[in-house]
């Protein structure tokens, strides 16, 4: 009798055991953001992810200049002791010159520290941390004495501007569009959903990203402490000449410093010069800044474009057949990638959304094949042209049907699904409650994912 009430212990041990991972196997701890104690989706399109024009600093502003609150074009100049050691005013001239001159202040600021995360500042007992990210926009973050960040702490919910960039770590953005650090959604010890500060995932994508097949740091990086270094040379694609020194009659000298950056442009590797110009009284003080270009001084031909394309057959079928042979597709993953989907629609009650399989999903086949054999997510295809032109030629009927094309290191699928929710061309199209079916094509080549959608 013993033996079988232990038996029968261990059976309704093992049972609870296995309702507790189903459960867990159901509802990952990682699922991202469609949580129904969401109070606005991530991908909510009229939350703001470029930074207003009045929050990105002129490339030719030093990096120790810091924007006085509330001022226009008055800065406060850190010393490299890390004290400000005086304001500074600068004025438009015709010639495109800034001239500057120093400004007395009824309202004055002081360093109170430096952060892994940015200049802590002080004023009126307020203490925010000043940041300059590397596309040169900026921001003060509210913060305590040492420089913590005061924002809520609680993640029952996911505010708005909170964008879901990889698994469960959110970019975060502030009313005026600038990127101010990332987060973390975790579970506490005692259960509760809780943001903790967190770095950059080597694998984020970021909404609206116009570089997509970039992996450098041109992206907003919400943790820029060291603002002595020129901002512009925190990009691997931006290359800074060595900065010329000379010095004038009237006792003053000029430093005139060149950059070029280089841009993917469709089938083109695209560089860009930029000279600064910089007059420096005796002192060291500037006196006069001056910006020319960006202007561009080189255009070549990507390495992967046109290679291997060879030329389009008159027969789609036979096309699809050509390309096949180049390109191999990820079907598995296209298929996660339209799970995903499905998921986030019926979770907000609209209907799932099947995978195309006539003519449509084979024009998307071929315009992803030459998307990864041309090296861009170019929606002109070298081949084909437009989606409007390639339907043309193979006799395809669109039915107002759109595309999304992106290029990415990543081919997590979660991350996949999340870029292209939070691209605003995409996200309205895969949210449509008209949407019936969708073309994926995924072409894994040369470390890349390209990920092609047609929607009908």
């Amino acid at each position: 009798m013993k033996n079988k009430v232990i038996v029968l212990a261990l059976a309704v041990l093992i049972l609870v055991f296995v309702a507790v991972w189903v459960g867990k196997a159901n509802n990952p701890s990682k699922r991202p953001s469609t949580d129904s104690t969401q109070s606005t989706q991530w991908y909510d399109k009229t939350v703001k992810t470029k930074a207003d024009s009045g929050w990105i600093l002129d490339p030719e502003i030093p990096g120790n200049y810091i924007p006085v609150p509330g001022e226009k074009e008055t800065y406060m100049v850190v010393d490299t002791s890390g004290n400000i050691s005086a304001y500074r005013h600068r004025e438009k001239m015709k010639d495109g010159t800034w001239v500057w001159s120093d400004v007395d202040m009824n309202k004055t600021y002081q360093i109170v520290s430096e952060t892994d995360n940015g200049y802590v500042i002080t004023s009126d007992e307020r203490y925010v941390r000043y940041l300059r990210n590397s596309d040169n926009s900026y921001a003060y973050v509210d913060c305590d004495s040492d420089g913590n960040d005061t924002d809520n702490k609680d993640a029952s919910t996911i505010p708005s501007n909170y964008i879901c960039v990889s698994g469960n770590v959110y970019a975060v953005y502030n009313e005026y569009g600038v990127l101010i650090g990332y987060r973390e959604r975790i579970i506490d010890e005692n259960g509760n959903y809780i943001w903790v500060v967190s770095d950059k995932p080597s694998d984020a994508v970021l909404p609206d990203d116009n570089n997509e097949n970039s992996n450098s740091s041109n992206e907003n990086s919400g943790n820029n402490s060291n603002i002595f270094n020129t901002s512009d040379n925190n990009s691997d694609n931006i290359t800074e000449e060595e900065t010329k020194q000379e010095y004038n009659s009237d006792g003053t000298y000029t430093q005139t410093t060149s950059y070029t950056e280089k841009k993917q442009e469709g089938n083109y590797t695209v560089t860009y010069k930029t000279t600064v110009i910089k007059v420096f009284d005796k002192d060291g003080k500037l006196i006069s800044t001056k910006k020319d270009g960006p202007t561009e001084i080189a255009r070549t031909m990507s390495i992967n474009a046109g290679n291997d394309a060879g030329t389009a057959l008159d027969d789609l079928s036979s096309e699809c057949y050509r390309m096949s042979q180049k390109v191999t597709y990820n079907t598995d993953l296209a298929n996660s990638i339209l799970t995903n989907l499905n998921e986030e629609r019926t979770s907000l009650g609209l209907s799932a959304v099947s995978m195309d399989e006539g003519s449509l999903y084979r024009l998307a086949q071929i315009k992803c094949a030459n998307m990864a054999i041309d090296g861009n997510a170019d929606k002109n295809s070298s081949l084909y042209g437009t989606l409007a032109q390639a339907a043309l030629k193979y006799g395809v009927s669109l039915n107002n049907s759109s595309e999304s094309c992106i290029m990415t290191y990543s081919s997590d699928v979660d991350g996949l699904h999340a870029y292209l929710q939070a691209k605003s061309d995409s996200r309205e199209n895969r949210m449509s409650a008209s949407l019936s079916s969708i073309a994926i094509v995924v072409v894994n080549r040369n470390g890349y994912t390209f990920v092609y959608e047609c929607y009908n």
